[in-house]
């Protein structure tokens, strides 16, 4: 039985060799790798679905057998990184909707904005050294204190309530200097 070539597309997932050698690549962890997989594999062109990408820290666990913690750190590593973006946050409550997000190395179905490729200009250098586990280390996430203390970056204020974005620190970070879309409002 034949499929119609523009309607169906099998999951699957490319990486290229040149994504490989990027430090991007080399600071994430086997689950953040794992996890781009995953958006990669939900991504589909037909459909034009990059920027509506929905996946929740427990979708995650799930899809990569680990705990929350782990997925938690995945997603930051992923977006820290340059790989995703998130474009709406989600909600927690009576009606529980996951971020959408955007893969940064396909144009983005939503907002019509081009390709970033936001990983190819990821510096860890620039990174503050506490913020750094191999290339990237995530304080302050993960565990009894998760997303409630103040931020480790200097370029940022604490924050007093509530958890801290890292869309919010990214938005200003060294490491991402000179990007034109990152520094844009997100979720509207």
């Amino acid at each position: 039985m034949a499929h119609s070539p523009s309607n169906y597309a099998p999951a699957h997932a490319r990486i290229y060799d040149k994504w490989r050698s990027l430090p991007a690549w080399s600071c994430l962890s086997c689950a953040a790798r794992a996890l781009l997989i995953e958006f990669m594999c939900d991504y589909r062109p037909a459909l034009a679905n990059n920027g509506r990408l929905k996946m929740s820290v427990r979708r995650a666990a799930s899809a990569l057998n680990v705990g929350k913690d782990t997925a938690t750190a995945a997603l930051l590593e992923l977006e820290i990184a340059g790989w995703i973006t998130v474009e709406k946050l989600g909600s927690f409550g009576r009606r529980n909707v996951p971020n959408e997000y955007a893969l940064t190395m396909y144009a983005n179905d939503v907002n019509s904005t081009l390709a970033s490729f936001a990983f190819e200009h990821f510096e860890p250098d620039a990174l503050p050294r506490r913020a750094r586990r191999s290339c990237v280390r995530l304080q302050g996430h993960g565990g009894p204190d998760s997303g409630t203390r103040p931020s480790v970056y200097k370029d940022t204020k604490p924050q007093k309530y509530g958890p801290v974005q890292v869309s919010d620190v990214l938005r200003n970070s060294p490491a991402f200097k000179g990007l034109g879309g990152l520094n844009g409002k997100r979720g509207q």
